[in-house]
């Protein structure tokens, strides 16, 4: 299935084929399965969006098999003319809200693990309280404007994606942070109800306790 932000042309097949065929997926998707005992299945879901320089990207999620406890696993690729990254998260919840994200990120030339951990963004702060550790992608320092830019893409995605997939549709090609999984849950817990219909950015932000 494919979700275009933009309207560009693009080959869903073809995008798919050539993440399959990196050996950033391969080497990520093994890690998964080493660690966790991951299938990643064959069923897709293509987000096609522009960064900031108006150039398209794609963001490929994988459908996943796994039985964890109290978790569950996203796989996302990121496209930008070639496989920029490969992405696998284990998400742990813990009574029933997301509680710690494992990451395991193949990027320039590495296979990184992200541990994070405390992932919650208080009301009306500008700073996010989480405890990254050896995260290597930075927090977001001002949550209000990430807020902005974030819901125009979660209103048109809409929530059934996964929360990796949403983020890496946010930030594009460029290190995402693992900060974007609080606010991106926030969001979405405040539009469960009633949706986007009728309010702006700023006042779906406002009402999630992201902007004063």
């Amino acid at each position: 299935m494919e979700i275009n932000l933009r309207g560009f042309q693009v080959r869903e097949k073809e995008v798919v084929k050539k993440v399959k065929k990196s050996k950033k997926f391969e080497v990520v998707r093994n890690q998964l399965a080493q660690a966790y005992s991951v299938q990643v299945r064959d069923e897709t879901e293509v987000i096609v969006n522009a960064d900031e320089n108006g150039e398209p990207f794609q963001v490929v999620s994988f459908e996943t098999e796994a039985a964890i406890p109290n978790g569950e696993v996203e796989f996302v690729a990121v496209v930008q003319g070639k496989v920029v990254k490969a992405e696998g998260s284990i998400l742990h919840y813990e009574g029933g809200e997301l509680s710690s994200v494992d990451q395991y990120v193949f990027s320039e030339g590495e296979l990184k693990t992200n541990k994070v951990q405390e992932i919650t963004v208080p009301a009306q702060s500008n700073q996010p309280s989480m405890s990254p550790q050896n995260c290597g992608c930075g927090d977001i320092p001002d949550i209000c404007p990430y807020c902005k830019s974030a819901v125009p893409v979660i209103c048109f995605v809409g929530c059934g994606s996964s929360l990796s997939a949403i983020c890496n549709a946010i930030s594009g090609a460029a290190p995402g942070a693992a900060t974007c999984f609080g606010v991106v849950s926030t969001i979405c817990e405040e539009i469960s109800d009633k949706g986007c219909a009728g309010k702006n950015a700023t006042r779906i932000c406002e009402m999630a306790g992201l902007c004063q």
